[in-house]
């Protein structure tokens, strides 16, 4: 983006995005100036692997081939005779062992591991992620995929684990690894379009949640006002869901996020309003009011965008829906911030 989101803000995005404001550490904020966007993302891990190591690391199961002298578990015949371990006095078992090598560990062994490698890293977060390496020294390193991620439930006693672990798929999207000669590069996700744009959706959507009181927060599927004349054609109708749908105090707003370098088109030397998403949040209030028999036949409709330059706020009267085109500064002071998306739906 053309005005750099501060380092602070960020975080404060990315801690509302992962719905982890609970761990979100305030006294970190001071110690992240001047980081870049790869060594917020080490600090925060680097924190979040100290703490779970003073509130101990998770512990699990994992089976184990091994030969030993004691038997324990299920012996393992055929591999006995295979490599002749009984005339030495060995016996090939396969049993469970509790440790710490299990997935989630695995995963941010794996990252702080890779995170060494990136040549620009600041020397005290190299050390940082050294230090993980040393504390995960019986944890594996595993290749990682996106879905890896899905393997991990973040529920009960893992809780404690979704901050870091979400910082490890952020890294690892943005990683581009040469596995020949072992050099690491880091993509910087501030300036990924579609990454940015999933992040900033989320963050509006969880702060809206957390924020506003006696209001439900969730993402709608809205039914197309639309009946089939050919048999089976309804299976052909695109999936219709709002970013963000608000509803409370006897209202409802429906929210639809853009992060977009430029909010306007130009067209003959003139900004205009880009057409595509006017017409896509037209479509969701006028299918809205029809699949609810009326009863959303005046919600609004924002298009909210990160501003970039100066954006006014434009209104404008759609059938009973007020539509309306604004902008969030994410270089504001973050109590600025606050206030001005609140705002954004009363003024709706």
């Amino acid at each position: 983006m053309a005005r750099r989101i501060p380092i602070r803000n960020l975080y404060y995005l990315l801690c509302y995005a992962w719905d982890v404001l609970d761990e979100r550490d305030d006294t970190l904020v001071t110690e992240m100036e001047g980081l870049s966007h790869v060594e917020l993302l080490a600090k925060v891990l680097a924190v979040s692997v100290q703490r779970l190591w003073k509130r101990g690391l998770d512990r699990g199961y994992r089976t184990v081939a091994d030969d030993v002298r004691s038997p324990r578990g299920q012996i393992d015949i055929p591999r006995m005779i295979s490599r002749q371990l009984e005339p030495i006095g060995l016996a090939a078992c396969r049993f469970d062992d509790l440790g710490h090598d299990v997935l989630h560990n695995q995963i941010l062994a794996t990252t702080a591991r890779r995170l060494v490698r990136l040549p620009k890293l600041d020397a005290a977060l190299r050390d940082a992620m050294i230090a993980i390496d040393r504390t995960l020294a019986e944890v594996a390193t595993i290749p990682v995929r996106s879905s890896t991620f899905s393997q991990v439930q973040l529920h009960g006693r893992l809780r404690r684990y979704r901050l870091p672990i979400h910082v490890c798929e952020l890294v690892h999207d943005q990683l581009i690894v040469d596995e020949v000669r072992g050099d690491v590069q880091f993509r910087d996700y501030v300036e990924d379009d579609k990454r940015m744009a999933k992040l900033f959706e989320d963050f509006v959507r969880n702060f809206y949640r957390r924020e506003l009181a006696g209001w439900s927060v969730k993402r709608d599927v809205i039914d197309w006002d639309l009946v089939p004349l050919t048999p089976g054609a309804g299976q052909y109708l695109p999936k219709m869901q709002t970013d963000i749908s608000l509803r409370g105090h006897g209202r409802t707003v429906i929210i639809d996020t853009k992060f977009y370098k430029e909010a306007f088109a130009s067209r003959f030397d003139s900004d205009k309003l880009r057409p595509g998403h006017l017409y896509q949040l037209t479509a969701y209030l006028q299918n809205l009011a029809a699949a609810n028999g009326g009863s959303d036949d005046d919600a609004a409709g924002v298009l909210l965008y990160p501003e970039v330059q100066p954006l006014p706020t434009l209104s404008y009267q759609y059938k009973r829906h007020r539509v309306t085109a604004t902008g969030i500064d994410l270089t504001q002071d973050w109590k600025v911030i606050d206030q001005r998306l609140k705002d954004i739906v009363v003024a709706a």
